[in-house]
């Protein structure tokens, strides 16, 4: 009896365009925050002690809360309501919310310039 076997390979790289765009994306944020890290904050946004956090930090935590109190904000209009059209939007909405207050983390650490400074 013989078998038929062949091999196949476990890990692909079948990937999108779209996948790679967002990957290269990451991988240049990745290498901007490590210039930010090595060199300091003017290398990436032409701050200096001057005028050491401008538009930058505002727009960072700007952006991350007002997404973060979106997604509670409908979140607690659900719970407390108990609105049973909007159930389905529960989950995305307290996603979004974390979502946005990790991306407000991570910009506070590149704003910081060390992660260690965070606790002072």
């Amino acid at each position: 009896m013989k078998l038929n076997l062949t091999v196949q390979p476990r890990f692909r790289l079948n990937f999108s365009p779209l996948v790679w765009i967002l990957l290269t994306l990451m991988g240049i944020a990745f290498v901007v925050a490590m210039m930010r890290y090595v060199f300091g904050i003017g290398v990436i946004s032409d701050l200096s002690y001057s005028y050491p956090w401008g538009f930058w930090i505002s727009f960072d935590l700007f952006t991350g809360v007002a997404i973060s109190s979106g997604g509670f904000l409908m979140a607690g209009t659900v719970y407390i309501l108990r609105i049973k059209e909007f159930e389905p939007l529960l989950r995305p909405s307290v996603l979004t919310a974390f979502i946005g207050y990790v991306m407000v983390a991570i910009a506070l650490l590149v704003d910081l310039g060390q992660p260690l400074r965070i606790w002072i």
